[in-house]
């Protein structure tokens, strides 16, 4: 017969190195505070930006460039606007938000969608 197995997940309070940030980690994934989403201010994205979700405080930009690794996407939370460099970037976000959320999807090499909503 099968009996019921009960998991309590460790919880313990991290402090993220580059910003001091405190978050809480369970079971080796990251959240809260500042230690994985964290702080974005108008930059470039990187290749090791992949699968990341990123915190606008105020308004910013990104620059896509092109040769990001197939499959790359970022998701966003605040206020973010998108440059191409190299690439095509279809915006198909909804206008108007107070709390905006929005994914940057590469949908083939070189051609992304933004999705989700916008201030």
């Amino acid at each position: 017969s099968m009996s019921n197995i009960i998991v309590t997940p460790t919880i313990s309070a991290v402090t993220d190195p580059l910003t001091g940030g405190i978050g809480y980690q369970a079971g080796g994934v990251q959240t809260g505070g500042n230690a994985n989403p964290y702080a974005f201010t108008t930059a470039a994205l990187a290749a090791t930006d992949n699968g990341m979700v990123k915190i606008c405080a105020t308004a910013q930009t990104a620059t896509v460039n092109a040769g990001m690794p197939l499959g790359y996407g970022v998701a966003f939370k605040g206020a973010i606007s998108f440059t191409a460099s190299g690439v095509t970037i279809t915006d198909v976000r909804t206008a108007g938000s107070t709390a905006p959320w929005c994914a940057l999807v590469q949908t083939a090499a070189d051609v992304y969608d933004v999705v989700g909503s916008k201030a």
